[in-house]
């Protein structure tokens, strides 16, 4: 996983933040994501293309919370507090992101249907390397 500085702006009250986001673009990294942590970290998980991506939350010991985004980082689903050991949790809407955040984060950001992601520019490299060289599953 690589970490970077990103910064999320809510588009509805304008207030923006730099967090310390893990980026996970590989199958190991989106698997372990958030499991066996002894805290939540920011996750953003990044696909090839818009899906159904479910998620569990086995092997974490925290509530976190879940927000998938389409290619656009427009917000399609929010879920909140998600309990430790939950069997299963899925957007409804396809999604090419997946951010888990701690609980307190989003209700901090006043995170709504209107979200926008700015990513670091070498994410984004990487993001569209892996996408044209046929490696990105």
């Amino acid at each position: 996983m690589e970490k970077n500085i990103s910064k999320i702006l809510n588009l509805s009250t304008s207030k923006s933040i730099e967090i310390n986001l893990e980026i996970c673009n590989t199958p190991s990294s989106r698997t372990r994501g958030l499991m066996f942590r002894k805290k939540c970290i920011p996750l953003l998980f990044t696909f090839d293309k818009e899906g159904i991506y479910p998620i569990h939350s086995f092997f974490v010991s925290f509530l976190f919370d879940a927000i998938y985004l389409d290619e656009n980082f427009i917000i399609t689903d929010i879920f909140r507090q998600i309990k430790p050991f939950t069997k299963y949790v899925a957007n409804t809407k396809p999604a090419k992101y997946l951010l888990e955040l701690p609980c307190d984060f989003p209700l901090q950001m006043k995170i709504d249907e209107r979200i926008k992601i700015d990513l670091p520019a070498k994410s984004r490299e990487m993001q569209n390397k892996k996408n044209h060289s046929g490696l990105f599953p």
